[in-house]
């Protein structure tokens, strides 16, 4: 997910080191097997410590929450039953889709991963690039031991 702004409080005072940041980007790995949820692993300041083999369920659909994160600025982490109280105009829960690497949406001939991909080659952007195994080691990071026969190094 991208974010155009992060900040850590809440006006239009800017952004900078007292303040937040521009362009975030967060993301949720799902592991999945068949219609099995397996782990669900929620960005938050590009690690996934908030990963989970047990998360809350909307029938089949993870539960996760954009938040602030205490002093910091914002991320995503687990839902709990606290967060039911949903607080967006609609009341209900938000269902984004899930992208796999191979069905990004296409616009005019050109994959929306190539696009974000030649837009974001480092830094803030998304973990997706593949140099010096970053997108391997990201994944890998987000499943540690819970997915037993995952390696993100090999595809079949």
């Amino acid at each position: 997910y991208y974010f155009e702004k992060d900040q850590l409080v809440w006006g239009s005072i800017g952004v900078g080191p007292g303040n937040g940041h521009v362009h975030d980007w967060e993301n949720i790995i799902i592991f999945a097997q068949g219609d099995e949820v397996k782990r669900v692993a929620p960005s938050c300041h590009g690690k996934y410590s908030g990963a989970t083999s047990t998360p809350r369920l909307d029938g089949t659909r993870a539960k996760v929450v954009y938040h602030k994160d205490g002093a910091s600025t914002h991320c995503f982490r687990m839902a709990n039953e606290a967060d039911d109280g949903i607080e967006n105009h609609t009341g209900q829960w938000f269902l984004g889709n899930l992208v796999g690497w191979d069905n990004w949406p296409v616009l005019d001939g050109s994959s929306l991963r190539d696009r974000v991909y030649n837009a974001w080659p480092g830094g803030v952007g998304p973990k997706f690039w593949d140099a010096d195994d970053k997108f391997t080691n990201t994944l890998r990071d987000a499943a540690g031991d819970s997915v037993p026969g995952f390696d993100p190094a090999v595809d079949e």
